[in-house]
């Protein structure tokens, strides 16, 4: 019950953030991009993916939930 709850949550999250999710122009991204605000996301991720990660990374320390990136690329190969 309680696994089918957060997996409903995180495909709530997930549709929220494909829906908060479009190309910009350079024009408009320039000043996020100047104020470093912008990240670089490898081209072999996908990018919804990595947004759901986000909550996890610490702006203050710099950690990153490197075995979940890990895990993450390794099910993208999967789907090639």
């Amino acid at each position: 019950m309680i696994e089918e709850l957060l997996k409903q949550e995180r495909e709530l999250e997930r549709a929220r953030i494909i829906g908060e999710t479009a190309k910009i122009p350079w024009l408009e991204l320039q000043r996020f991009f100047a104020a470093g605000k912008v990240m670089w996301i490898a081209a072999d991720l996908d990018l919804v993916d990595v947004a759901c990660l986000l909550p996890l990374y610490d702006l203050r320390t710099g950690w990153q939930p490197i075995e979940t990136v890990v895990e993450l690329r390794s099910r993208q190969q999967d789907r090639k």
